[in-house]
């Protein structure tokens, strides 16, 4: 009985060894090496076969779920099970987002607190792809408690039929939040919405550079603004769960021989979650029910421009597409740390 408390006090040791920038490679955890991402390629012989690579190390979704465009159709449908590990316990990756997941709960607070934010019942997050045109569902959209929207993408006017024109957050990167700055007032709450100042704005810095335009930002309009700072906890979890899904997607559609050359070819171009799966994850934090609109490749790539614009190379769209997935089915190894209840892909 004695030794227990030594015990607990090891186990909590790990969970912050891990939590404090991550010093422990998966493969020293788990002797079998689960995360693909973590194998060197300098483990395989170069003679192997290598299977061919697109916009990442996979442009083929999972087997175990069909993301496609055509599948993903709103309605609550039963998803098979994504594979699970050892004997269906998650994966050590999986375990070590949930050490990290404090600051999911820590910014609910924060923001529910602060800014009396969040809250809310029913959510919609309007992604900017192409996949919206044409669907007729932005009375849908508006009826929600809470709009959020994507890198100061338009809404009203003529794109009002698809995505609405009601805007409760809009969420920023760091290069949209520079060009916010770059006018005489910061302007990320004159250019596309009605709601005007109302609006809250969500900026996260990519650069240093940014975070200084997020304090001018901030000053104009203080009660409406929040920054995440690149080096921030929350920015860190949600880059920890894209590399999650990212090694998931490898793992589940090639064999263990092929990993370390697709892992090399994806640090060719460094990871990095994109703005609509930071918008997602936010929502995930803050309301009970989300739906997910504007999400998927489609050949317009986004719905407000006139011509096929190219896909960011340090955006996985496919992992990100693998995680909404398992929330909408229940089967994300992290659904645990969130308040949502229920979310629904269109």
């Amino acid at each position: 009985m004695r030794c227990r408390p030594l015990a607990v006090a090891a186990g909590l040791g790990l969970l912050l060894l891990l939590w404090k920038g991550g010093g422990l490679e998966l493969s020293t955890l788990d002797p079998a090496g689960d995360d693909p991402l973590s194998v060197s390629a300098r483990t395989r012989n170069d003679s192997e076969s290598t299977p061919a690579l697109a916009n990442g190390p996979s442009s083929v979704a999972p087997a175990s779920h069909d993301v496609s465009a055509e599948n993903v159709t709103g309605h609550e449908v039963a998803s098979p099970a994504p594979p699970r590990h050892r004997g269906g316990q998650p994966s050590r990756s999986a375990l070590r987002m949930r050490a990290k997941a404090f600051p999911v709960r820590r910014l609910r607070q924060e923001l529910t607190k602060r800014f009396d934010l969040g809250n809310w019942d029913t959510c919609t997050v309007v992604g900017n792809s192409g996949i919206s045109i044409g669907k007729g569902r932005g009375s849908f959209i508006d009826e929600n408690d809470a709009v959020v929207r994507v890198n100061s993408a338009p809404a009203g006017g003529e794109h009002s039929d698809d995505v609405g024109s009601r805007t409760t957050v809009s969420v920023i990167n760091g290069w949209k939040l520079d060009s916010c700055v770059s006018g005489a007032n910061c302007s990320c709450w004159d250019r596309q919405y009605k709601e005007g100042s109302r609006v809250f704005v969500v900026a996260y810095s990519i650069l240093d550079v940014h975070e200084a335009r997020g304090d001018v930002c901030g000053a104009s309009n203080p009660s409406n603004f929040y920054l995440l700072q690149r080096q921030g906890d929350f920015p860190k979890f949600v880059q920890s769960l894209v590399r999650h899904y990212t090694s998931e997607k490898i793992k589940r559609n090639f064999p263990r021989e092929a990993w370390p050359k697709l892992a090399e070819e994806r640090r060719k171009v460094k990871l990095h979650y994109s703005t609509g799966f930071l918008a997602a994850v936010l929502a995930f934090t803050l309301c009970s029910k989300v739906s997910l609109f504007g999400f998927g490749k489609a050949d317009q790539h986004h719905y407000f421009e006139g011509e096929t614009q190219s896909e960011v190379a340090d955006h996985d769209y496919d992992a990100e597409m693998l995680f909404y997935a398992e929330m909408e089915s229940g089967e994300a190894d992290v659904a645990a740390v969130f308040d949502v209840k229920q979310v629904t892909i269109y």
